[in-house]
């Protein structure tokens, strides 16, 4: 099912939750804003950072901008707070949103943080703090929507 028909089989008074990812790719990565939204309000806005787009190639590419379900994923060996899981993604599996720092770790996925800088590359700061926030907003139904 597409976001507009989730969004016009809603009713009123049920809330749409989603995370909004806008991304620049630049040569070693792509950054940018994500925003995590109700009802199109803005809840809480953060940096974010993946790899660059090249072709959807696994491990080597971030995901094509497009609209996905999505779901929390609780604390595990490799990952030591909720997370969350990009569902449905063509050609791709475990594409996660969780904490980590630099645009060299990602193997696909995406991580959020408070602060950023560009020193020898891109990096994100404060990613677990802000990995806590998006976390604690969401319900268990929402949508992640990628664009560049």
């Amino acid at each position: 099912m597409s976001y507009l028909q989730k969004l016009r089989n809603k009713k009123n008074n049920e809330n749409m939750q989603s995370i909004d990812i806008r991304l620049t790719d630049y040569r070693e990565c792509a950054f940018g804003r994500l925003t995590v939204t109700e009802n199109e309000k803005t809840l809480l806005e953060t940096y974010v950072l993946t790899k660059s787009y090249r072709n959807n190639k696994p491990f080597k590419s971030r995901i094509p901008d497009g609209v996905y379900n999505a779901q929390l994923r609780e604390p595990s060996k490799h990952i030591s707070v909720k997370h969350i899981e990009i569902l449905d993604v063509p050609g791709r599996y475990a594409i996660l949103i969780h904490p980590f720092n630099n645009a060299s770790e990602s193997k696909g996925c995406f991580a959020p943080g408070l602060t950023f800088s560009r020193e020898n590359e891109f990096s994100v700061w404060r990613s677990k703090a802000a990995m806590k926030k998006i976390v604690s907003l969401l319900s268990t139904e929402f949508t992640v929507r990628v664009f560049s």
